[in-house]
């Protein structure tokens, strides 16, 4: 018996070593002796699962199992030699009863949650992996595991404070970093995110996903510089070469753009979306032949891709051949009925056609621009009141730049979106918003002259972010192509503006576009509306109306509140 149990533990040890042929020499001896013991059972069943022997390892546990069925250590290593041998309902179920004799085993519970997630289980998962924090709150796999299961069911809120707990219990982890750098970034906490990607690329400097990630978040604080320099951190596959591509294209390095969508398509030339974007890069680059011949292989590769269409449809208006680009543009939205920028560009092209009663359905600013105005709002009696409150809260907004790059205004500031903001001002304006919204598409919507109108987003969220222009301050043509409806409040306004009658300085003017009219014979941009700014009124419209603003000469700010309406649903 000494001398059994002496070979016993020699067999436990060369096991802990790591030789486990010694191991498994010494077992097998000991089961010649007492093939019964389930000691002896389950220490060599580990060691043929430690070895890949999958099926040896089921054999060898299950007789453990059977000789002592109260132990759960046996039924959670035979439950890992199911996983092995690709028997995961098995794997559950071992597991399961291995918690079910004991609920505080965490290491039962962790892989019981990842059994049920391998076989599509979430809820059941989620659960275990939770009894694992539970039991042992440090757990950094339990809680990162935790955290994607929750991202992939859209939980992010819940995602991001798991990954913290991952981080804070691995902080070397580059994975639980990156992580929780693309909930923040989810939630547009840009600068916690971007704070995140660049601890993770100071753990692991070639993590070429964390350097993708650092430059998406950059260029969407309109960073486009470091944007660019952490593309190129991100290698040269085909992902980082496109993402590349598109930060020199907002940063206006179209030929460098050009060829950085030239080497994506080197390695992907299936891929329609960099082939598309390779031809709107052509069109920048007045290039319209090549455009074409882009745009065709990216609609020939997808049919039904919508933005392929558009891009085709730009080539073909700078070609000078506006019925075929009207075919490209008509096509982009009958596969997306709300894209603002086909219905922004096809309005112009029905202008170069001379189709009249087109740009009058499209560019109705009578039927289509809405308007209310507010004298007081909850909380803050007065809109004065309120406008002081808002207007305070936009100055002093940590996200306010000084020409924003990539943003349509000149010697002036803007906020990133402020729409999550907890303040009560933000609040409140939301509110006001949101029921201005609702009855603005309520009546477009009744009254659907253009079929832009006629299937309206069921759900939507809003994005808002502030503007604040100065002496000559202004914002050139543009639409909004991420929302459906947008929209503009103004805050505070010169004495200049605000009294003036017909001077247009510093007021919005619908239907100027950023294509100009060189032969000045356009119906579409003959259509103009100049509308005179005050504090307390709201203004709405289509996303693809074409508006500017006006320079003006004060030194009192001209302080507006503009807001998008995004649809979240089909």
């Amino acid at each position: 018996m000494q001398d059994a149990q002496a070979q016993f533990q020699a067999a436990v040890a060369a096991f802990r070593s790591g030789r486990l042929d010694t191991a498994a020499e010494i077992c097998h001896a000991l089961r010649a002796a007492a093939p019964d013991n389930p000691a002896v059972l389950h220490l060599a069943g580990t060691i043929a699962l430690r070895r890949g022997q999958a099926d040896e390892a089921l054999t060898l546990l299950s007789a453990a199992s059977a000789a002592h069925p109260a132990d759960p250590a046996i039924r959670v290593n035979l439950g890992s030699a199911y996983k092995a041998a690709g028997r995961l309902d098995e794997a559950a179920s071992a597991f399961r009863a291995a918690v079910d004799q004991a609920p505080g085993h965490a290491g039962a519970w962790f892989n019981l949650g990842n059994t049920a997630a391998a076989l599509g289980r979430n809820g059941e998962a989620e659960d275990a992996y939770r009894r694992v924090l539970g039991l042992r709150p440090e757990h950094a796999g339990a809680a990162f595991n935790l955290a994607g299961l929750l991202a992939g069911r859209g939980a992010h809120d819940d995602a991001r404070e798991a990954y913290r707990r991952a981080v804070a219990a691995n902080p070397e982890s580059v994975e639980a970093r990156l992580g929780l750098g693309n909930m923040a970034r989810l939630a547009g906490d840009l600068p916690a995110a971007v704070a995140a990607f660049e601890t993770a690329l100071a753990l692991r400097p070639d993590h070429a996903a964390a350097a993708l990630a650092l430059g998406h978040a950059r260029r969407e604080l309109g960073d486009l510089p470091a944007a660019i320099a952490a593309y190129r951190r991100a290698g040269g596959d085909a992902a980082a070469l496109a993402a590349l591509a598109n930060a020199l294209g907002d940063a206006g390095d179209f030929a460098g753009s050009a060829v950085a969508y030239e080497q994506a398509l080197a390695k992907d030339g299936r891929n329609a979306a960099v082939w598309s974007n390779l031809g709107w890069t052509y069109v920048e680059l007045d290039r319209p032949d090549d455009a074409v011949t882009a745009c065709a292989r990216a609609v020939a590769i997808d049919p039904g891709f919508a933005n392929a269409h558009y891009h085709l449809g730009l080539a073909q208006q700078r070609r000078g051949r506006p019925e075929a680009a009207r075919e490209s543009l008509e096509r982009a939205i009958a596969i997306n009925p709300r894209y603002v920028r086909a219905h922004a560009t096809l309005g112009l092209v029905y202008g170069d056609l001379g189709r009249a009663a087109d740009v009058a359905r499209m560019f109705d600013y009578d039927r289509l621009l809405g308007r209310r105005d507010f004298q007081a709002v909850d909380g803050f009696g007065g809109i004065e009141a309120f406008n002081r409150a808002l207007a305070a809260h936009v100055r002093g907004h940590e996200s306010l730049l000084w020409d924003r790059p990539g943003r349509s205004t000149t010697l002036g500031s803007q906020t990133l979106d402020i729409a999550g903001d907890a303040a009560p001002v933000v609040r409140a304006f939301d509110g006001m918003v949101r029921a201005a919204a609702a009855d603005y598409l309520s009546r477009q919507v009744a009254d659907a002259a253009y079929a832009y109108f006629r299937d309206p987003p069921m759900d939507w969220r809003l994005v808002v972010w502030g503007v604040v222009l100065r002496r000559g301050g202004h914002q050139s043509p543009h639409n909004h192509p991420s929302g459906f409806i947008s929209g503009v409040y103004y805050v505070a306004l010169p004495d200049a503006v605000a009294a003036a009658a017909e001077a247009p300085a510093g007021f919005i003017e619908f239907g100027a576009s950023n294509v100009g009219d060189a032969g000045g014979g356009n119906r579409a941009l003959a259509r103009t509306r100049m509308i005179r700014p005050e504090a307390g009124a709201m203004l709405l419209f289509p996303s693809y109306f074409w508006h500017r603003t006006i320079p003006f000469e004060s030194d009192q700010e001209r302080i507006s509140v503009a807001f998008d309406v995004v649809p979240t649903s089909p």
